[in-house]
């Protein structure tokens, strides 16, 4: 079943998401290497302090998380409308259960926007540990860095374990890009415009980013993805604020995926 679905991918949707999302990451990481070499006490300095998801005011950091609904979405968001313009859908359904082509489309949707987010995210911290020292960062050395709890998810364990903390925040923004990208595959289902649908990932983040400055949670805790799935945060944090925004998207995607699903039985 996912091989006539994977058939149907453009492999330059892939490509070129996967490329920008990579040219953030180095870009990022060759500016870091740029100043760390103008440094003369490296002793400070760690890959767990410096890497992408930890720099939260630079502008490859800025830009990777702001865009960061495009690039899971780009490959394969769209997808599942153009098989149904194109027929393809109907041919589908001729040979195999609908429940199973339909868990078939998000999963590989799901899967792919994933890996779009997740992969540059690898391809930095990678490069990092080839530059940087690998050891605990220390909240009193690298104190000006300010990476505390209001503005960093489980704190103790990225002083007492980084690379644990590290892998948690790649895999919950791969959760995150998956779940951009199902966005706007249910959304597609009932948006005419294509282009509308294939930037409706994009579109909430901007609009969450416009309510968080107008409407502000108590403490200022924000509540953007694009705030919050980072490492450390431009913002303050609060695991429950991101447990529910996260919680309120899979409902979302949940409830107009069943009321899309009955018009694909049509």
């Amino acid at each position: 079943m996912l091989s006539f679905l994977c058939r149907r991918i453009n492999k330059l949707t892939i490509i070129i998401p996967l490329a920008i999302g990579v040219i953030i990451a180095i870009s990022q990481f060759i500016l870091n290497v740029l100043s760390y070499l103008q440094e003369s006490n490296h002793f400070y300095e760690t890959v767990y302090t410096k890497w992408l998801a930890i720099d939260p005011f630079s502008i490859p950091n800025v830009l990777f998380y702001l865009i960061l609904p495009l690039l899971a979405a780009i490959p394969c968001g769209m997808l599942l409308k153009s098989d149904l313009k194109s027929g393809y859908f109907n041919y589908l359904k001729l040979r195999f259960p609908l429940k199973k082509i339909y868990i078939n489309y998000f999963s590989l949707n799901f899967f792919i926007g994933s890996l779009s987010v997740i992969f540059p995210l690898i391809i930095n911290f990678f490069l990092f540990c080839l530059i940087y020292p690998l050891h605990k960062p220390d909240f009193l050395l690298n104190n000006n860095l300010l990476i505390i709890s209001q503005n960093t998810l489980f704190v103790n364990l990225y002083y007492t374990h980084p690379f644990i903390h590290v892998c948690l925040f790649i895999i919950f923004t791969g959760i995150w890009g998956g779940l951009f990208t199902s966005f706007v595959m249910v959304n597609s289902l009932w948006m005419s415009n294509y282009m509308m649908s294939l930037i409706s990932g994009f579109a909430l983040q901007l609009l969450l980013i416009v309510i968080n400055s107008l409407f502000t949670l108590p403490n200022q805790i924000t509540y953007v993805p694009a705030s919050f799935l980072r490492e450390t945060s431009d913002a303050n944090v609060s695991l429950v604020s991101t447990s529910i925004v996260t919680l309120l998207m899979i409902v979302y995607i949940v409830i107009v995926c069943k009321i899309g699903g009955k018009k694909l039985v049509d």
